[in-house]
């Protein structure tokens, strides 16, 4: 009885990580957190990113520890490059001359930031939806093919293993 227990307990664990998912799918929760982990809505409140791919990858039936690994991209040691380069993106599509005030990024004060420019917002919000998006579609592709490789080689190396003995 003891064994069946642990055996369901597994089942159900294996069955959360969904390990036995697609390169493709593993690729996508992945994506879909580094999305989140970038999108220019959740900076502020750094708990909705982790929400946010969570919930997405519960919608999508998708690995939740692939979403929220893709969340840690943006974290307190990368945020402020990534949304300094997203707004500096932004600017440079919407043909704004901006100067960005790397200073206001750790407080995160949008008006501080950008001193209220209306313009200014618009390159944040606009350069980081593109960033994010850009480096969602890298991240699946790149782990996709990544995750592959890995399975291909893994599963080579058992049949020769089986060959040898």
């Amino acid at each position: 009885m003891r064994r069946l227990s642990w055996r369901r307990a597994k089942v159900t664990f294996l069955r959360l990580l969904h390990l036995h998912d697609s390169p493709q799918r593993t690729a996508a929760a992945f994506a879909v957190g580094v999305f989140w982990g970038m999108c220019p809505i959740t900076p502020p409140f750094f708990g909705l990113q982790t929400g946010m791919a969570l919930v997405c990858a519960f919608i999508f039936r998708l690995n939740k520890i692939a979403a929220l690994i893709g969340t840690l991209i943006s974290n307190p040691f990368t945020f402020v490059p990534l949304y300094m380069f997203g707004t500096y993106v932004g600017s440079v599509v919407l043909g704004y001359d901006l100067n960005v005030n790397a200073s206001a990024f750790r407080h995160f004060s949008l008006t501080e930031l950008f001193g209220g420019s209306k313009e200014a917002v618009n390159a944040y919000f606009a350069g980081n939806f593109i960033t994010a998006t850009f480096a969602s579609l890298a991240g699946y592709f790149i782990l996709a093919w990544f995750i592959g490789r890995y399975r291909r080689l893994r599963e080579s190396r058992r049949k020769r293993l089986k060959l040898d003995v």
